[in-house]
């Protein structure tokens, strides 16, 4: 069975333990009003008359003024005219001012001053005095639109001349400290600015050096300006270098042309113009070119063995021999080998000559063309590295210059302001004034008058602190006792719905000594109990609510610990659902210390133990209920140790099955929780447990415990029966409208059976 349940919505109970619940706090409060207001009133008598022996304090004070409050007064300042009548843009740290003024250091130059007299006033006396506010050292105002520039000073104490000593001292001390303080800090900065003016004229005299050393490496006057020079230099050069590129590419086109047209190199043909021009060789040239016309006749008409012809031949040879000497010494040695191109020695016509001293003229030219552009691109490039190179000599000269203006400036102004320190280290004048002079008050007569007794604050105080103290005790009784005092108690501490609250009943209790033709005797008596009867219809009430998707037909009812009143609970129950018209089944699962038959006056021959054990069969142990004909009983029986085990047996799950199909409702009286796993068993295979917890008879931490490990175990709890077990006096039964919400069920067993009020 499913109780059901929306998960996303949170009952009444778990929005209540969402806040602060106070309410548990009010009741203990309520129980143990007389130890609260014992203890209350006992602290609060105490300090009144703590207060009232408490020696008489007398309390003085003065005032002190830090700061000129008037123009006036701040142009006429020592540290102001040591300025040139500027005022300072320095102000006073009130509170480290205030922190120095009330340090030991301080501290223990005023008990100096007044141990003679009252030997007991010493520095951890004063300290002591500060942090129990005796003594009090605090800027007048309270926010920055009244602050003043006066710093108050309280004292107080027994002894009223002692209290004037001090408050003389403290006066004396503090103008000591401002004059003090003045030339300290004066001298201290005179001589911080002594020992940084070294450093700083070596670091300005190594800057100026930086800078010099940085303008004689890359000659530059002005980095800034020099670099721009040098951008436009390189672009010249490179203009240049362009230009002389494009004159070298026309060079070269002209000398392959002309090339092309001679069929000569540079070489050959400024030799075949020099051997053109020589007369000489030209006379031998001709000679020869006669002798080749002759002997090409001769080869004609004669053989090449006739003597004309080898003389022509030899002729031939004397003169090409000639001719070749002639050439050597024309065009000399090292240039004879240029001549094997016949274009050389071919005569060269005024054309040929002009284009041969062009051919030339390329030749020289492209020379010095080449000459001049690797000239031109080393200059570039080297223009290009130096500009490359000029932002980061601009930066470092920057930042030289910009460290010698800080370093300079610093100097200076730190030269000045020794000059102006040691004017006014030269005054003697004391900063500070009393606006007030340490006094006490005093009455008419002159003598000084005590403070009044703080009684009135202090009682309430004591009194607050006694009901404070008051509850810390009862909810510390309360938790020595680890018990539910009434079913609130319950509601609070649980999170599962009390169902309903068992109220206390004489003839129940009764009976429960005298068990015979007990449900007589409830008929008869206890069912006239208006509270009583109307307990148990609530829970049967409550059960039929909390199954409202589908019935509950089988619980187990137990509680956390033994003489709680479950087996009280069951009973009462079962004949309250049979009253109702159901038809019930009692079932005492109790073995360890059945009671089920005592209550009912029945026989304990045949029962569950028996069942289980195979020994008798189902029918033979159900046994009818006095007095009722929709109730049957089945007893604990004849039990062994290895019972308790059966429990958790499958012959145990087909007989709860078997009974929930039988019977409307199948009622389960098993052990307690405490250490026996016995009501687990059953529970697992029931629609769920119900737990009775007796109103000052359960131990809040066993109850606590045995909801934990029926949680830790999956099992689903119903609820919460509180039992009043005994007759307490003004006892709340908690009769309130009661709390149901459902926590979802481990089983969905059966569906088919009717309902609780069938």
């Amino acid at each position: 069975m499913v109780i059901s349940n929306d998960s996303n919505q949170p009952s009444d109970l778990q929005r209540i333990q969402r806040g602060l619940n106070l309410r548990p706090l009010g009741r203990t409060v309520r129980r143990n009003l007389l130890l609260v207001a014992g203890i209350a009133a006992a602290l609060t008598a105490f300090t009144a008359m703590k207060s009232l022996k408490a020696p008489r304090s007398y309390s003085g004070g003065f005032r002190l003024l830090v700061e000129p409050i008037t123009g006036e007064a701040k142009l006429t300042d020592p540290s102001v005219l040591s300025r040139g009548g500027e005022a300072s843009a320095f102000s006073v740290d009130y509170p480290t001012l205030l922190q120095v003024l009330q340090s030991p250091t301080l501290l223990s130059k005023v008990a100096e001053r007044v141990k003679k007299d009252y030997p007991l006033v010493t520095t951890d006396a004063l300290v002591t005095a500060i942090g129990s506010k005796q003594l009090v050292v605090q800027r007048i105002g309270t926010n920055l639109l009244d602050n003043t520039k006066l710093i108050d000073v309280t004292y107080q104490g027994n002894n009223p001349y002692q209290v004037q000593a001090v408050l003389e001292a403290l006066s004396q001390e503090y103008l000591a400290y401002s004059l003090e303080a003045r030339k300290s800090r004066i001298s201290g900065g005179v001589e911080f600015i002594e020992g940084q003016l070294p450093d700083l004229k070596q670091r300005v005299t190594v800057l100026q050096k930086s800078m010099q050393g940085l303008q004689e490496r890359y000659k530059l006057t002005n980095p800034s300006s020099s670099g721009d020079d040098l951008v436009k230099q390189a672009l010249t050069v490179k203009t240049q270098k362009e230009e002389a590129l494009r004159e070298l590419q026309e060079q070269r086109i002209l000398y392959a042309r002309l090339q092309n047209q001679l069929q000569l190199s540079p070489q050959e043909a400024i030799a075949a113009s020099v051997l053109s021009q020589d007369p000489t060789y030209q006379k031998l040239l001709a000679d020869l070119k006669q002798i080749d016309s002759q002997l090409a006749i001769q080869d004609a008409r004669y053989s090449e063995e006739s003597p004309v012809v080898l003389a022509l031949q030899d002729q031939r040879r004397n003169l090409a021999n000639l001719l070749a000497q002639e050439t050597q010494r024309i065009v000399g040695r090292s240039q004879a080998r240029d001549t094997d191109n016949p274009q050389v020695l071919a005569f060269q016509n005024s054309v040929r000559l002009d284009l041969i001293k062009q051919l030339a003229d390329a030749a020289n030219q492209i020379q010095v063309l080449e000459v001049r552009s690797r000239a031109l691109a080393s200059t570039e490039q080297e223009a290009s590295q130096k500009i490359e190179q000029i932002p980061q000599i601009i930066r470092r000269y920057n930042e030289y210059q910009r460290e010698l203006e800080i370093a300079t400036r610093t100097l200076n102004q730190l030269t000045i302001q020794r000059d102006t320190l040691s004017v006014e280290a030269a005054q003697k004048e004391v900063p500070w004034q009393l606006a007030a002079k340490p006094a006490l008050p005093l009455d008419k007569n002159g003598q000084p008058v005590p403070m009044p007794r703080d009684i009135k604050k202090k009682v309430p105080m004591g009194a607050v602190g006694g009901i404070i103290l008051g509850i810390i005790c009862a909810v510390l009784l309360e938790k020595i006792r680890n018990i539910f005092y009434v079913t609130e108690d319950v509601q609070d501490a649980v999170k599962v719905p009390v169902v309903s609250v068992i109220p206390y009943s004489r003839q129940v209790s009764l009976s429960e000594d005298n068990s015979y033709n007990w449900l007589h005797r409830i008929h008869l008596s206890v069912m006239h109990n208006t509270l009583f009867r109307e307990s148990f219809n609530n829970l049967l009430a409550g059960l039929r609510f909390l199954g409202a998707t589908q019935p509950i037909r089988s619980l187990v009812i137990s509680s956390a610990s033994p003489g709680e009143g479950k087996t009280t609970v069951a009973v009462q129950l079962a004949q309250t659902a049979a009253d109702a018209g159901q038809k019930v089944l009692l079932v005492d699962a109790n073995f360890r210390l059945p009671q089920v038959h005592t209550h009912l006056g029945l026989d304990n021959h045949l029962g569950l133990a028996d069942i289980l054990e195979q020994k008798q069969d189902l029918a033979d142990c159900i046994q009818p209920a006095p007095d009722s004909k929709n109730l049957m009983v089945v007893t604990a029986g004849h039990f062994s140790a290895d019972s308790p085990r059966k429990l958790a047996s499958q012959q145990m799950k087909q007989l709860v099955d078997d009974w929930g199909e039988q019977f409307d409702l199948v009622i389960y009286d098993s052990p307690h929780l405490l250490g026996i796993t016995d009501s687990c068993f059953l529970t697992a295979y029931a629609d769920g447990l119900l737990l009775v917890v007796g109103i000052r008879a359960s131990k809040r931490s066993i109850v606590m415990q045995a909801l934990t490990t029926l949680q830790e175990f999956q099992l689903p709890v119903l609820g919460v029966v509180t039992n009043h077990p005994r007759s307490v006096s003004g006892m709340s039964y908690g009769y309130q409208r009661p709390i149901y919400h459902s926590e979802p069920r481990v089983s969905d067993r059966r569906s088919k059976s009717p309902s609780l009020d069938s």
